[in-house]
């Protein structure tokens, strides 16, 4: 399941349900499959057979809250309390699941407390201060979007796509030469990421450097 092979999947969790057919993790694993497959109804159902084996499957909690985020988000949100409540030591992740739904649901503010709330539990958390970061571009707050992406690069230092979303923003401030210093470091990480190089072409031609920004837009062309 976690690497996309369902045919995979399906026929271990087969065997499985011959093995323990009314078995909790034969149930939350049926429950994953039909969703992977796009079988959300009978997912549901599945996830909550399991539930009723047993109640305090913290897996199984996390699994429907997630499916149900996009339908029912209300009930999503019941659940992910309720796996804070049983999960006291992993409170993080239910503020961070909540606080997505709140910022699909546009509600920033209260996305904001969510997500701030798993970041002081997580603070070493890439994908909390992911959401955090994608939080902010929504609001259209660059400069604490790019304290986030900052923090991130702290944690993921060799992280190509991240010194390309930061030298982005620092292009569009204005900031040409940060923007130099992290397109140079996400093609040195990525040497065969055309953005990097098209990034750059754009930076020297800004400056004047037309032989160098001719010489990288024809390489991000080669690259793409």
């Amino acid at each position: 399941l976690e690497t996309d092979d369902n045919a995979a999947a399906g026929a271990w969790i087969e065997r499985l349900a011959a093995i323990d057919p009314e078995g909790v993790q034969t149930k939350m694993l049926q429950g994953r499959f039909l969703w992977a497959a796009g079988k959300t109804d009978e997912a549901e159902s599945a996830f909550r057979e399991a539930l009723k084996r047993d109640p305090k499957s913290s897996e199984t909690v996390l699994s429907l809250g997630g499916l149900l985020s996009g339908r029912s988000p209300d009930k999503a949100k019941g659940l992910f309390e309720r796996y804070m409540q049983d999960n006291p030591d992993d409170e993080a992740e239910g503020h961070y699941q909540i606080g997505l739904i709140e910022l699909r649901s546009g509600n920033l503010k209260e996305a904001e407390r969510r997500l701030r709330l798993a970041a002081k539990l997580e603070p070493d958390s890439t994908v909390v201060r992911y959401g955090l970061a994608e939080l902010y571009r929504v609001a259209a707050d660059t400069d604490a979007a790019l304290g986030e992406y900052l923090a991130l690069l702290e944690l993921e230092p060799d992280n190509a796509e991240l010194f390309l979303t930061i030298g982005d923003i620092y292009k569009d401030k204005g900031l040409l030469d940060e923007a130099r210093v992290k397109f140079e470091a996400a093609k040195y990480y990525a040497p065969g990421h055309p953005a990097a190089s098209l990034y750059l072409s754009m930076i020297w031609e800004s400056k004047g450097a037309y032989a160098k920004a001719a010489a990288l837009f024809r390489e991000a062309i080669d690259l793409y």
